[in-house]
């Protein structure tokens, strides 16, 4: 019955249809494209930021650390330290996570713009419906997901590889480097490994946008027959419109050959 109801969707929504399924929720969305821009956004401002949060973080754990007895033994002070601390922490830390919620919203921005519903937060117990957990398990989506994750799986490994063997005598080196010298040696090399995988996680997320858009359109077809019933709710019946027209002419016509005698 499913596939039969399926096939019969050959028309494309209409407006209406795609309004009252953005006031659902239901836009199309991509979460590798969302990955991807997070990724590399936030990879970039650790490469443009990370020495200077590295750099203000050891000093504030150094600091931190020699923090002085009488500091110690008195409640009240060392609230007062570690508060102290906590928001040296937080300004150190502000930019970077600035980026990141920044990218974070810019992900549904870019793909379905922002679209928030109460009703997507209500519980639908048709979501544990085994037979339909596999009906999606194994129809198109759950494939081209299944086929996303194992390209994510490679993608991740080839980046690995890549860079541990293009960099293998840096971080070789970096045992012999002051503690300080080599953790910022490190957190350059983390950032630029992330940088290169949200690169390559673009392919996927170039793929996966028309893909996420297609399937959206495809879950919002609708038979003929719901064309027509939503043709009656917005515009009338065409019967019951095409009588009053006929009789509107009627009325017009009469009132014409009334007035020829006065003429």
């Amino acid at each position: 019955m499913a596939e039969t109801d399926q096939q019969e969707r050959t028309e494309q929504a209409t407006a209406k249809r795609l309004d009252d399924a953005r006031k659902k929720g239901q836009v199309p969305r991509s979460r590798d494209l969302n990955t991807t821009i997070l990724l590399l956004l936030s990879s970039l401002a650790f490469l443009v930021l990370g020495r200077h949060m590295l750099e203000g973080l050891t000093e504030l754990v150094r600091t931190g650390i020699s923090i002085p007895r009488d500091r110690l033994v008195h409640a009240d002070r060392l609230v007062t330290v570690l508060v102290h601390d906590f928001h040296l922490a937080l300004i150190l830390l502000a930019p970077f996570l600035a980026v990141t919620v920044i990218a974070a919203l810019l992900g549904p921005l870019a793909l379905g713009g922002w679209a928030f519903s109460t009703e997507s937060l209500a519980p639908d117990l048709s979501k544990l419906d085994p037979v339909k957990g596999l009906g999606k398990l194994f129809s198109a989506q759950g494939l081209v997901e299944l086929v996303k994750s194992i390209a994510k799986v490679i993608l991740v490994s080839v980046v690995a590889g890549a860079m541990l063997w293009r960099f293998r005598d840096q971080i070789l080196a970096m045992s012999y480097e002051p503690l300080w010298s080599a953790a910022a040696h490190g957190a350059h090399l983390i950032g630029l490994s992330l940088l290169v995988l949200s690169l390559a996680l673009a392919l996927i997320a170039a793929i996966d946008v028309p893909f996420q858009i297609w399937n959206h359109g495809r879950q919002l077809r609708m038979t003929h027959q719901e064309v027509k019933d939503e043709f009656k709710e917005t515009e009338g019946d065409p019967q019951i419109r095409a009588r009053v027209r006929r009789m509107q002419r009627e009325v017009a016509q009469r009132r014409m050959m009334e007035d020829v005698p006065k003429a």
